[in-house]
């Protein structure tokens, strides 16, 4: 499958994915779809970031992160607890399950090991 296909493919999932969060009545925005190698590696530096320039699906568009209002419309920052994970991970989990639901290959960011990311989504290989 061509670049373009890919990609095509994973923001029909990201836009299946913005209607599906709006039904639960969650708002949500853009934040990171894509990123330079030098904004990636700023972010590795500070620790924001397990991937170096290059090593981020946002370097080739294939991840996008978003930002969450509750049905309230109170902003849903991260925020870590003690135990590592974050205060909206069981609202949170309903998303991440319905985006990894559209295709074997996605992945949500709630669910990485080693360094959780519970806003971001992206399309693997």
């Amino acid at each position: 499958m061509s670049y373009s296909n890919r990609q095509f493919s994973f923001l029909k999932d990201v836009a299946l994915l913005v209607m599906y969060c709006a039904q639960q009545r969650f708002k949500v925005t853009g934040g990171d779809l894509w990123r330079s190698n030098e904004e990636q590696e700023r972010l590795y530096s500070k620790g924001l970031s397990k991937a170096r320039k290059g090593e981020s699906r946002h370097n080739s568009r294939m991840a996008i992160d978003l930002n969450f209002w509750n049905i309230d419309g109170v902003h849903m920052p991260f925020v870590e607890r003690d135990d590592g994970r974050d205060e909206h991970d069981s609202q949170l989990s309903i998303i991440a399950d319905y985006w990894e639901s559209l295709n074997p290959k996605n992945k949500a960011g709630l669910y990485f090991k080693s360094f959780r990311d519970p806003y971001h989504f992206e399309r693997g290989d």
